[in-house]
């Protein structure tokens, strides 16, 4: 499948997916896959997000070098994830990207991190488990990419959230790392 197909898709299985775990605002920044680079331009739209939506807590995800698995962590992944901290602190100086026509905002409090090789803390998703299984299946042709050990998406997910739960609240739970 050609890149712009691909894209296309992507968005609207990502919609999809959104709508079913009650996320209606979806903003989709136009990086393209597997090349996103740290850049001013990346931390710029992240900050004008931050300064639009006010948020006291962010989700991001793992930035860091390696996953808990030791396995070595997507270049968009570390890159994105770094920009979006050092964003956080951007969208509070109203001297960095004054260009951007919103007020600064320096009411992030939290920032929780998925993914993170260093976890401190866990939410209980006993009672999200469906919706987030039914999400999942809502991106079928990035599944079916994947070939056919991706058809049952509930076994591999739920079990993920059963090994973090026994770590953490003894539920089926998702970890972050926690930055104040």
């Amino acid at each position: 499948m050609a890149p712009g197909e691909a894209a296309q898709i992507r968005v609207e299985e990502q919609l999809k997916a959104a709508k079913i775990v009650g996320v209606d605002d979806v903003v989709f920044l136009d990086y393209a896959d597997g090349v996103i680079e740290y850049s001013i331009p990346l931390r710029r739209d992240l900050t004008a997000a931050i300064r639009r939506h006010r948020p006291e807590l962010v989700i991001g995800f793992n930035h860091r070098d390696f996953f808990a698995s030791g396995k070595w962590n997507s270049p968009d992944h570390r890159n994105t994830g770094r920009a979006l901290l050092d964003a956080i602190g951007d969208a509070g100086n109203r001297w960095i990207f004054p260009e951007i026509d919103l007020e600064p905002w320096g009411g992030v409090k939290y920032v929780a991190i998925a993914q993170s090789p260093e976890p401190t803390h866990a939410v209980d998703v006993t009672e999200h488990l469906d919706a987030a299984v039914e999400s999942l299946k809502a991106h079928g042709t990035y599944l079916a990419a994947l070939g056919p050990t991706m058809s049952d998406v509930r076994t591999p997910l739920t079990g993920f959230a059963r090994h973090t739960g026994q770590r953490f609240v003894g539920k089926p739970a998702i970890a972050f790392e926690l930055i104040a």
